[in-house]
C-alpha cells in the first residue's frame, strides 16, 4: 500500500471520528468495549524497508491511546474482569483491555514504562519457547535475510525459485513471497524445517534472533510481580493450532500453560490463540481451550466486544492495532465497530464469528 493510500485511509478514519459516525456505529451494534491487541511497541524506525511496520506502534502512540481511552470514558481493566463485566446488565462504562502478543523484549523496554505511568492494567501473552530460547522468529528472520541479501533461492517442492532482492521494492516483494510460501505449508513441522534450511543457507542465526527479541524468564518474573500485569499463555511454540492435529494442539495449550505456571509460581488462566484469525482458529480449538480450563481465550477476530460475548469467553475478539494507521482517529473508529454487525441472539458459544469489519 502506497504512502498516499495510507494517508487517505488515515484521513478517512479522522473524518469518521469527528463526524459522529463512529459514536453512532458504536450505539448501533451495542459495543460493550474492546480488547486491544498490540504486538510491538518500539521507537519509530528510519529507512524504507520495514515489512513488519503494521505490527509496531511507538511508545508515544501507546501513551496517547491510554489517555484518550480514559478521556472517552472507557474503564481500562484486566482481562480477568472481562467475564464479569460482560455478564452485567446495568449501564456501566465501556471497558478497554490492553493486550500484548509476541513475548518480545520491547514490552519491558518501551511499553511497560508507559503502562506503569498511567497505572493501566495489561496482559502479556507469551509462548514458553521464547524465554526458553527456542522460539523460531519466522517474520524477523525473513526480514533480516531479505535485508542482507540481493538474491535468494527458495525451494518450492523440488524446484528452486530464484528471487532478486536488490531494490526496496524487490525486498518487499520477496519478503511477501517467502512469508506466504511458509504459511502455505499445512504441516507446521515441515514449515519450520523449511525456515531453518533458509536461515542456514543465508546466515541467519535463529537462536541469536530469539535471544535478541524474546523476553527472558527473569523479565517475565519481574512483569508478573507487577499488580498491573497479567501473564497469559500462547502455547509452547506460538504456531497456529490449525496446523497441528487435535492431540498436538491440545498438548500445546496444556504444556504452554504448565511451563509458565511452573516458572512464575502462579496460575495462568488466560489464553491467546496464536495468529487468532478465522483461518487459524477453529471450533475444535475453541472447545479445547474451554476443556483445558482457561477462564478466557482471545482471538484476533477484528471487532469490539458486544452483547452476547459473555457466551463466547473462549473466542473473544480483539482489535489489532495497525502501526501504519496509528492515529487517535483510527483508534476511535476501530473502537466504534464501524462496519461490524451485531451478534445474532443465538450466536454460537464456540468458534470465532464472522462479524469482523
Amino acid at each position: 500500500m502506497s504512502f498516499w493510500d495510507r494517508a487517505i485511509r488515515r484521513a478517512g478514519f479522522g473524518a469518521l471520528r469527528w463526524s459522529g459516525w463512529a459514536a453512532a456505529a458504536e450505539h448501533r451494534i451495542g459495543a460493550r468495549g474492546a480488547i486491544l491487541r498490540f504486538q510491538r511497541v518500539t521507537p519509530a524506525q528510519g529507512g524504507a524497508f520495514h515489512p513488519l511496520r503494521a505490527q509496531a506502534v511507538t511508545p508515544a502512540f501507546l501513551d496517547r491511546s491510554i489517555a484518550a481511552l480514559r478521556r472517552w470514558g472507557y474503564d481500562i481493566v484486566a482481562i480477568g474482569e472481562v467475564p464479569g463485566r460482560l455478564a452485567e446488565t446495568g449501564a456501566r462504562a465501556r471497558i478497554a483491555v490492553l493486550t500484548f502478543d509476541g513475548g518480545c523484549r520491547d514490552l519491558v523496554d518501551h511499553a511497560w514504562p508507559v503502562l506503569r505511568r498511567h497505572g493501566a492494567p495489561f496482559t502479556a501473552y507469551v509462548s514458553s519457547s521464547g524465554p526458553d530460547g527456542l522460539a523460531l522468529m519466522a517474520a524477523p528472520a525473513i526480514e533480516l535475510m531479505v535485508r542482507r541479501q540481493t538474491r535468494i533461492g527458495l525451494m518450492v517442492g523440488s524446484r528452486e525459485r530464484r528471487l532478486t532482492c536488490e531494490t526496496v521494492a524487490d525486498k518487499r516483494y520477496v519478503f511477501e513471497v517467502i512469508a506466504a510460501h511458509l504459511q502455505s505449508i499445512p504441516d507446521q513441522d515441515v514449515a519450520d524445517a523449511a525456515l531453518r534450511d533458509l536461515c542456514r543457507r543465508y546466515g541467519v542465526d535463529l537462536a541469536a534472533l530469539c535471544r535478541a527479541h524474546c523476553l527472558t524468564w527473569r523479565d517475565l518474573q519481574q512483569l508478573a510481580a507487577d499488580p498491573l500485569a497479567t501473564i497469559g499463555s500462547a502455547t509452547v511454540t506460538g504456531a497456529a493450532l490449525s496446523r497441528r492435529n487435535a492431540a498436538r494442539a491440545e498438548q500445546e495449550m496444556r504444556m504452554g500453560r504448565a511451563v509458565l505456571e511452573a516458572a512464575l509460581g502462579r496460575p495462568v488462566p488466560h489464553f491467546a490463540f496464536p495468529g487468532g484469525l478465522a483461518e487459524t482458529v477453529g471450533r475444535r480449538d475453541v472447545i479445547a481451550a474451554a476443556a483445558c480450563g482457561f477462564a478466557t481465550a482471545v482471538t484476533a477476530g477484528h471487532r469490539p466486544l458486544m452483547a452476547g460475548d459473555e457466551l463466547r469467553l473462549h473466542a473473544l475478539p480483539r482489535l489489532s492495532i495497525d502501526g501504519r494507521y496509528a492515529t487517535l482517529g483510527y483508534l476511535r473508529t476501530q473502537l466504534s465497530g464501524w462496519g461490524a454487525r451485531p451478534l445474532p441472539a443465538d450466536a454460537a458459544a464456540t468458534g470465532p464469528d464472522a462479524t469482523s469489519m
